[in-house]
């Protein structure tokens, strides 16, 4: 385990398949996060609030609900004050990481001293 915390803002317009993939592929790198913190940014659907549930017994990760949209600036913010790792990662509720993320992105910070690394995207579309 590292000392990470992954802050994920989802909200109301998010599918909750892509979430669900979104998460899980935090739950599943090659070096694990301290925590995982998800902000729920105002109401969301049926769905959404079961697999919030469902993520919330997991013991690395924490659900905060804002109880109206302040945006994903405000909930990363939030996120971010709540959290205990030393080294902050941020992800967008629908975006997928490869398994070795964290780990890669870890090594860059630690072996160059560095204070802020990014990634690169590839898009993808889940629909059929």
């Amino acid at each position: 385990m590292s000392n990470i915390s992954v802050i994920i803002p989802v909200h109301s317009s998010i599918n909750p398949t892509h979430f669900n993939l979104s998460v899980t592929s935090m739950l599943d790198q090659t070096l694990s996060p301290l925590e995982c913190i998800i902000i729920v940014d105002g109401p969301v659907n049926t769905d959404m609030t079961k697999l919030l549930e469902d993520f919330s017994n997991d013991p690395i990760i924490e659900v905060i609900y804002l109880p109206t949209s302040s945006g994903p600036g405000v909930s990363r913010s939030i996120g971010i004050k709540n959290s205990k790792g030393n080294i902050i990662a941020l992800m967008d509720a629908d975006d997928i990481s490869l398994s070795n993320r964290l780990e890669k992105q870890f090594e860059k910070l630690t072996s160059n001293k560095l204070d802020v690394v990014g990634s690169w995207i590839e898009e993808f579309d889940l629909q059929p």
